[in-house]
């Protein structure tokens, strides 16, 4: 027995099937939109942390530039700490989220295999917007002119 689902014609198993992984697509939505605010939210506060931490340290700054830093040293210097941190955090997680979505996928009818390609993929994700979010103020300090971060005080 057929049945008409809008244009195109389905048995009741199909449709039946396409209601159980309903669900789990509503959840896979839910799951980006909160990951999505989650991540802009972390990237606010790094951004203000890079803010307070570029402030803090100008005259630091200034006198290393003055003793011959490049700006490469000054964006190492702000950015540095802020990416051991990520990576210290990926090596807790990775594994976790590896394991939660192995035990995830087995209770489907069809087995996935995950490689390692969505994990590096994650990684260097999270290591390039942590960059991208702490190097605005790392450049602007590295640019700055050291004698107005020396007359500072």
């Amino acid at each position: 027995m057929r049945i008409r689902w809008g244009n195109i014609s389905v048995s009741p198993l199909v449709k039946k099937l396409a209601q159980l992984y309903h669900s789990e697509q509503r959840m896979s939505d839910l799951f980006k939109a909160f990951a999505l605010l989650a991540i802009f939210i972390s990237c606010l506060g790094l951004f203000g942390l890079s803010s307070y931490a570029a402030q803090v340290r100008v005259k630091e700054i200034g006198i290393r530039k003055t003793l011959g830093a490049s700006l490469t040293d000054i964006v190492r210097l702000l950015s540095g700490k802020y990416l051991v941190w990520i990576l210290i955090a990926n090596a807790v997680a990775l594994p976790v989220a590896y394991l939660y979505m192995q035990d995830w996928l087995r209770h489907f009818a069809y087995r996935a295999h995950i490689g390692g390609a969505p994990f590096i993929f994650t990684l260097a994700l999270t290591l390039l917007v942590t960059l991208a979010a702490t190097s605005y103020h790392a450049l602007r300090a590295g640019t700055a002119n050291p004698v107005k971060s020396l007359r500072y005080e």
